[in-house]
This record gives structure tokens, sequence and C-alpha cells, in this order.
């Protein structure tokens, strides 16, 4: 898809789903699973500078009321990340 992977509440629970009923990534030492397209990856590189890796980042969303959403709305959200000042200030959307 030249736009990414659709992911959303619905198709990530449905997504978890078919993981849980296959039996793939199971056990107590696994974490749910995510769908993580390039921009996302682009905007945790820039949240590293500010001390938040990818880890850091999936284990919050883990815990977080956000959890089914997809990870750049959970970090815009839960962070109030912002643009860089080189490309404005308003919230990335």
């Amino acid at each position: 898809m030249t736009e990414g992977f659709p992911v959303n509440p619905v198709t990530l629970t449905m997504l978890r789903e078919r993981a849980r009923v296959a039996g793939l990534l199971a056990g107590p030492d696994v974490a749910p699973l995510e769908v993580v397209d390039v921009v996302e990856l682009e905007i945790l590189e820039g949240t590293e500078i500010a001390g938040l890796s990818l880890l850091d980042a999936l284990e919050a969303k883990e815990k977080a009321a956000l959890y089914r959403s997809n990870l750049r709305d959970f970090l815009i959200m839960e962070y109030e990340l912002m643009r860089p000042s080189r490309i404005g200030s308003t919230l990335w959307r």
C-alpha cells in the first residue's frame, strides 16, 4: 500500500486476536503486537534526543488509554509532540 497499513483500533485489535488464536507472540515476556511504519520510526528518532527510546514508547503505549491506536497518535497525544521549529510549531497530525 502506498500510504502504509491502516493501523487503527479495529485493525490492531484484529491483528492481535489473530496472533493470539494462532499461538504467535505468546509468552510472559512478549509484548502485544504493534505495527510501526517508517514515519513513526522517524518521529521516534526525533524523540530519542529527548530521551524516549522505541522500547520506552512501546512500554508506555501498552499501559496507556490509547493502547489500541497507532503509535503516531499515541506519541502525539501522550507526549504532546511538536514539529521541530524549522518545520513549524503545530502538533504533528
